[in-house]
């Protein structure tokens, strides 16, 4: 299939080919669709997207820090509890049990979560405008495969507190 017009830029033509459409069908956003055309959504495909509105901001905000800000937001939207633990610990903790991945690389992305947090506390907190862009990219990577993962579960889950509920009991060995 081709798709197009004449120009330059958006408006030259390209092809739809099997291996494009392959590619869309293997991406876990595609399941968003569906979502789109039902009658009623639960409490937590509403929260998906809650937490994709907050990951779009972070791609057309024009300062740094509220891009910063708004990926931390999506990972908050999914993962705090009012009365918990500190947020830092909800958040560290809990978003290296959603990959199945080696206890050491879960381990350094608690770590890169603990530092990114705090930075976060320095922006919210006391007006700092200091963050790098490699701050921002490990973050933007972090919850780029957060929210594909919250996509993929979406299904088995219908509200925050089952979310939270197995990620207790995986935190637990569950």
């Amino acid at each position: 299939m081709r798709f197009g017009g004449k120009g330059v830029g958006i408006l030259t033509d390209f092809s739809l080919t099997q291996e494009i459409i392959d590619h869309i069908k293997k991406n876990r956003a595609f399941g968003l669709i569906d979502l789109l055309e039902r009658p009623s959504l639960t409490q937590f495909e509403q929260l998906l997207f809650v937490a994709l509105r907050w990951f779009g901001y972070s791609q057309v905000l024009p300062d740094m820090e509220n891009r910063f800000l708004s990926l931390i937001t999506v990972l908050e939207t999914f993962l705090t509890r009012e009365g918990g633990s500190p947020i830092t610990a909800q958040i560290s903790e809990s978003v290296p049990l959603m990959f199945d991945v080696e206890l050491q690389r879960r381990l350094r992305m608690k770590k890169d979560l603990q530092e990114l947090y705090a930075l976060r506390g320095k922006i919210s907190h006391h007006g700092s405008r200091a963050v790098l862009y490699s701050d921002f990219s490990r973050l933007h990577d972090i919850v780029r495969e957060f929210l594909g993962a919250m996509i993929e579960y979406s299904p088995k889950f219908r509200t925050k507190d089952d979310l939270l509920k197995w990620i207790e009991q995986r935190r637990l060995g569950g």
